[in-house]
């Protein structure tokens, strides 16, 4: 498609102010202007843009739900980030969510014993390849049994205590309210003197994006609120 000379001018206009993270650009133009076109290559560019940016930065582990033998176990995982070590380089292994894996549990083995094993079999792909491992793991309904919520823990998440005990860094996202965009995020642990330090800050969730952004600006904002770990 060919642009008149205006319509180019406010297309790389409103890609210049997406660009900016602006959720929101207002066109004026005239009747028959061609907004609506303009609008629509825009909004492809900016889609096209965010794939090509998960492409250049993410690589996804396939699972092949048809096979009844491939099993997502925590080993076909580690296996599977091995290789995407040497053909990728990549620097972090994300499992989301940890309720999704295979737990093969020795038969002499309890919960409690397999998550512990289970972490330092993670703590120990880590060093080996030189890369961060997150584990994102949800809490159990205990947390909001009778109707009473509260900010979990990581004592709160099934299995094992050793989710507390055994991680170098321990972060709780909290949404109270479903309804409302304010997210609490609890950095509750902090191994290693340097790397961080414990506290809360207070975010806000933009459904649209799935992405947080902080619910104060100032020099302060993004700094964890020490108060309530010291």
């Amino acid at each position: 498609m060919q642009l008149r000379d205006y319509q180019e001018r406010a297309l790389q206009q409103v890609r210049r102010e997406l660009g900016r993270g602006h959720k929101s650009v207002l066109l004026v133009a005239p009747t028959g202007a061609g907004k609506g076109t303009i609008a629509d290559l825009a909004k492809q560019n900016r889609i096209g843009g965010i794939d090509r940016w998960i492409e250049d930065r993410f690589v996804f582990i396939d699972h092949d739900f048809d096979d009844p033998d491939d099993d997502i176990t925590l080993e076909w995982i580690l296996e599977k980030a091995a290789d995407a070590v040497l053909r990728y380089g990549i620097k972090v292994l994300v499992i989301d969510p940890w309720n999704e894996i295979e737990h093969a549990r020795r038969r002499d083995e309890t919960m409690a014993e397999y998550i512990g094993r289970a972490l330092r079999m993670l703590k120990k792909f880590a060093r080996k390849y030189d890369l961060m491992v997150v584990v994102v793991a949800h809490p159990t309904k205990e947390v909001g049994k009778d109707g009473k919520s509260r900010t979990p823990s990581l004592y709160d998440v099934e299995g094992s205590a050793a989710w507390y005990n055994k991680c170098d860094v321990g972060i709780v996202v909290d949404r109270p309210d479903k309804d409302r965009a304010e997210t609490a995020i609890h950095i509750t642990k902090i191994r290693f003197e340097g790397t961080g330090e414990t506290g809360k800050v207070m975010m806000s969730f933009d459904r649209e994006t799935s992405r947080y952004g902080y619910l104060n600006e100032g020099p302060d904002a993004g700094r964890p609120d020490p108060r309530n770990y010291r």
